[in-house]
């Protein structure tokens, strides 16, 4: 039995970070993204669990400051939940606009 050559392609830091950025952009799922980008799945799974693992040195942020500040929901319970992969939660009021919904969730991604 003959076994093909298996060739291991090296990437630097820079472009494991622009893929990554790409990935976290896109819709695609783990294996659609691969497949396009000629990565293999378990490349890019490994590379995408450890950017999610925190470094001790680096403090979780305590506070953030939203441009125009958070509108005040007057004990209102939250109207909806949104789960993100690196296990965020994020609880939205009803009528909270889509512009700083938006800034909100790209804020909470970057965590």
């Amino acid at each position: 039995m003959q076994r093909s050559a298996t060739v291991r392609i090296r990437f630097t830091a820079a472009e494991r970070a622009k893929l990554l950025e790409a990935y976290n952009e896109s819709d695609r799922t783990q294996r659609e993204f691969a497949s396009r980008n000629g990565i293999s799945v378990s490349c890019l799974s490994s590379w995408v669990r450890k950017s999610r693992v925190k470094r001790p040195d680096e403090a979780p942020p305590s506070f953030i400051q939203m441009p125009g500040g958070l509108p005040l929901a007057g004990g209102s319970r939250a109207a909806f939940k949104i789960l993100f992969p690196a296990g965020h939660t994020l609880e939205v009021a009803a009528g909270f606009h889509a512009e700083e919904l938006a800034q909100l969730c790209q804020i909470v991604r970057a965590l």
